[in-house]
């Protein structure tokens, strides 16, 4: 049961890293946004916190970088999650 739990939980966070990585290649104007508008209201409500929490002199800046930020941070939280439960 733990190694499914893990398999299930190792591949929600590895779509969602995904998801993140094509929302930022979409956002440098592929294509218009309302082919991907369904990309941004999956990933919005984690990178608009990291957003808030890097202050009004990051999100002045022309990079936005929460979604590195993001995915680090669930770059590592996998890495624990695996190792705390044995995977």
């Amino acid at each position: 049961m733990k190694s499914f739990f893990l398999n299930v939980l190792d591949w929600t966070i590895q779509a969602y890293i995904l998801l993140i990585v094509l929302r930022v290649f979409l956002s440098w104007g592929f294509l218009p946004i309302r082919y991907w508008r369904w990309l941004i209201r999956l990933t919005e409500p984690v990178l608009a916190p990291v957003r808030r929490l890097l202050g009004r002199s990051a999100v002045a800046t022309a990079i936005d970088f929460s979604p590195a930020i993001v995915v680090l941070l669930l770059v590592f939280l996998r890495r624990w999650l695996r190792s705390w439960l044995g995977g």
